[in-house]
């Protein structure tokens, strides 16, 4: 079972100046990211792909970092990329670096900049465009336009669906995003077919929404299927980028099922999808052939009673494209499963008694799997690693908060930002191994000047003894021997842990 959290909050309403402490507004607590409320940070900070060295945006560029040494190794100005890509106002989000390359976006271009010879390639796209989804590798970029979908590829831009029934979607986040969907395009590995999610709305009614940007306001309809009634209709396709050519998956019937976690095995021959049936308590893991669109088994199906929600696609082993891991709750906590392309279970790697959010990927050596997920206590998020023989479990982030974790691409070193309730934002680099960890930021307290209320947590027994975790704000000049107004705020279940031991809560 999942915690369920509630969070209480005690209100605040204290705006003299005591001593020299300043009081907090309600204008500081909606702009405070303006007015430097929030913690110092490093922005834009990622891995440079396959390589020991990290990078994020200073106020003179971007600056690129050995994570060994802390030696600079290149800084890219803003006047730099400007000579290349004049209409440039202010340094860009960088969505992708590599060891020569990095990608970022203008309004009208995607621009691939290499940083070595100081040459950059601008590929137009249209301005309408949404859901864009680049292949570094090719470069070829998928896009969708009101309900259609296009791809930009070397040949130019091609148009992949013509729906002219707006109730046909292409390219596009099916099934109201649940079971962990994110987006409607999949590229392969090799970046030259395009898996894509389609939606039959016909018959999923309309719903009203007033929209309160206009004066007067206004009603927009959107397609939202109620519980009980009609819901939209999925399909697979798959473009291939040389011939053109879509191909849908015989997917079958009943019409309305769900189509999930759509995974391309590593040699680009099959597509996976998780499919669930409309009640939700019965799932099939099958496998489709990307030519001729027909099922080629089904690898194995996973039944409740209640609930059954696949979350996460398949992550093949690296140089093995006929193993994989499944993450499911099959026994009652999402937990790692070792499977075979043919359906046959190997193991079960982690048997915990906590939430794992997700798998993040494998040692150089292939021995130890990594993974980030909450450990005993399910207000802090962590990494982990676990050996698939000895199936013992490592944390690899030991301070107590709430860690996100990025690792290089042997994962032997972690960039680990974290936070809790006195910690406002600490980013150390972190071996997995072996060596001292590198502290890159420790953040001031940016209110250590103003007053704002103590944060507490507290835990409560339901009924049936399941702890549910709570946070109580006090104010700044809290006396405990006075009565209070309160503000009573619940909300919790699957997927939305607001709980959590990081800075303010």
């Amino acid at each position: 079972m999942k915690s369920i959290f509630i969070t209480l909050f005690v209100s605040i309403s204290t705006l003299s100046v005591i001593g020299q402490l300043k009081g907090l507004t309600l204008e500081d607590a909606v702009l405070g990211y303006y007015k430097g409320l929030y913690p110092e940070s490093l922005r834009n900070l990622q891995w440079v792909e396959n390589t020991d060295n990290y990078a994020f945006v200073t106020a003179e560029g971007l600056a690129i970092k050995s994570a060994k040494n802390q030696k600079t190794v290149q800084t890219i100005t803003l006047s730099e990329l400007k000579n290349q890509v004049a209409s440039l106002e202010y340094f860009p989000y960088i969505e992708y670096i590599n060891s020569e390359l990095l990608v970022f976006r203008t309004p009208q271009t995607i621009v691939y900049y290499n940083y070595k010879s100081k040459k950059a390639e601008e590929i137009a796209y249209d301005t309408q465009g949404e859901n864009i989804d680049i292949d570094y590798t090719t470069r070829n970029v998928a896009y969708t336009l009101a309900n259609n979908l296009s791809v930009i590829t070397k040949g130019g831009n091609k148009t992949v669906t013509e729906n002219t029934d707006k109730n046909i979607v292409s390219g596009q986040a099916i099934h109201r995003f649940e079971f962990g969907i994110a987006k409607g395009t999949f590229w392969s590995p090799m970046g030259n077919q395009l898996a894509f999610s389609q939606k039959d709305e016909t018959n999923v009614a309309d719903y009203p929404l007033l929209d309160i940007n206009t004066t007067p306001g206004q009603l927009k309809s959107i397609k939202y299927p109620m519980a009980g009634q009609k819901s939209e209709h999925g399909k697979t396709g798959v473009y291939n980028v040389e011939k053109g050519k879509i191909t849908y998956l015989k997917t079958g019937e009943p019409l309305d099922h769900f189509l999930t976690n759509t995974t391309w095995g590593p040699e680009g021959k099959y597509i996976y999808l998780a499919e669930v049936n409309r009640d939700q308590n019965h799932m099939w893991l099958n496998q489709y052939d990307v030519i001729t669109g027909k099922k080629v088994k089904t690898l194995f199906e996973e039944k409740n009673e209640k609930w059954v929600e696949p979350e996460h696609g398949l992550y093949f082993f690296p140089n093995n494209p006929k193993e994989f891991l499944w993450l499911s709750e099959r026994d009652g906590y999402m937990n790692i499963y070792h499977y075979s392309t043919d359906g046959k279970l190997l193991g079960q790697v982690t048997n915990v008694k906590w939430v794992i959010d997700d798998i993040l990927g494998f040692d150089n050596k292939g021995e130890n799997i990594v993974f980030e997920g909450t450990g005993e206590d399910p207000r802090e998020l962590h990494a982990f690693k676990v050996n698939l023989k000895s199936k013992e479990i490592e944390r690899l982030t030991k301070e107590p908060g709430v860690h996100h974790v990025q690792f290089n691409a042997k994962f032997d070193l972690i960039i680990d930002s974290y936070s809790n309730l006195s910690t406002p934002k600490q980013i150390n680099v972190v071996p997995v191994n072996k060596g001292e960890k590198i502290e890159l930021l420790s953040a001031d307290n940016p209110l250590k000047d103003y007053k704002y209320g103590t944060t507490e947590f507290v835990t409560l027994k339901s009924s049936s003894r399941e702890k549910l975790y709570g946070r109580l704000i006090k104010p700044h000049d809290f006396d405990a021997s006075k009565k209070y107004p309160v503000l009573v705020y619940v909300y919790g279940g699957p997927h939305a842990q607001l709980v959590t031991n990081d800075w303010l809560g």
